[in-house]
């Protein structure tokens, strides 16, 4: 098995299926293997030889130790094996260290806090396309965290929140790991302009009286022009109320409608003088007068007569003296 893996990228390598109990050339076999971070080894495994297993760089998070997992996690081990990595390829012994190793991460210090990786709130339509730019919730590991309230839980335009969906981490606790949380819209079909209802005003003969009266609104809006919005009073017009449309009442579609009034012109009632019949003693020109009264007019009629011609005598003789 020499130089088998030599050079390889491998981040994780896993040879616990080997049987290398016959194995006596185990040189070089992980040799440049620099990136390896974690080795699965089994009960055949054996290395007779050194296999050039990189040692591990010793920084802030690392010891430069390799731990086996055990009932750990691979950022948390807590085996009891701990070995440097010439160690480890000298002391292993497939019958009592079997697992998985990796490289040992240096115990956290709490008195300090540790800045914990951020939960991601998005915000997606029904098809998982995002509608919103997304927020982040940020912290230090152990921080409590909850997005259920209106800073996160959005009020969207043209969607409302699918409340069957809500997602079931919205409360949790900060750690080293990403965690996102997901909200789901519903999409909520916007208004349509409708077109408009014309009221109408005509006479007998179908010809405008009045200018006509527009109802407009959005697709699917009921519409009522049976007040006296619409209903109007027209001088020197009656309403016909045997002609009254049947669609003063409706909904406004994507077609225009149109609802007529139809009005009757009012005839004036002329009453003549001379179709009066005249009260007894009386004519169509006035009160006549008495029987008594006549010489009292000659009378008059002919003083009045005497007055006219003496004033036209005077005239004449004034005219013949300016000669």
């Amino acid at each position: 098995m020499y130089a088998m893996f030599q050079g390889a990228s491998f981040v994780s390598l896993d040879i616990s299926n080997f049987n290398m109990t016959n194995v006596v050339d185990t040189q070089g076999m992980f040799n440049v293997l620099d990136e390896l971070r974690e080795l699965k080894l089994g009960t055949n495994c054996r290395f007779p030889d050194d296999t050039g297993l990189p040692d591990i760089p010793i920084t802030s998070e690392y010891t430069g130790k390799w731990q086996n997992i055990d009932t750990g996690t691979a950022t948390k081990p807590n085996g009891a094996f701990v070995f440097a990595s010439n160690e480890l390829e000298s002391y292993y012994d497939g019958a009592t260290m079997v697992g998985t190793y990796v490289w040992q991460p240096r115990p956290l210090d709490v008195s300090q806090p540790v800045k914990a990786a951020d939960v991601t709130v998005n915000y997606l339509d029904s098809n998982g396309n995002k509608i919103h730019d997304p927020q982040l919730i940020s912290g230090n590991v152990g921080d409590a965290y909850d997005a259920s309230s209106d800073v996160y839980q959005l009020k969207i335009d043209g969607y409302t929140l699918d409340e069957s969906k809500l997602p079931t981490n919205v409360k949790g606790v900060l750690s080293d790991t990403p965690q996102s949380i997901n909200y789901h819209y519903i999409e909520v079909a916007q208004p349509v302009k409708a077109a408009d209802v014309t009221v109408n005003y005509l006479d007998s003969n179908g010809n405008k009286i009045h200018d006509p009266q527009l109802i407009s609104g959005n697709v699917g809006d009921a519409y009522d022009a049976s007040s006296d919005v619409y209903q109007l009073k027209i001088d020197g017009y009656t309403l016909d109320e045997s002609k009254l449309p049947t669609n003063v009442k409706g909904v406004l579609s994507d077609t225009p409608q149109t609802v007529d009034y139809t009005y009757k012109k009012d005839t004036l009632a002329t009453t003549l003088n001379d179709s009066k019949i005249a009260p007894s003693g009386q004519s169509k020109f006035g009160n006549l007068p008495n029987a008594g009264d006549n010489d009292l007019i000659s009378v008059i009629a002919m003083i009045s007569g005497l007055f006219v011609m003496i004033g036209l005598w005077i005239s004449k003789q004034v005219k013949q003296r300016y000669k």
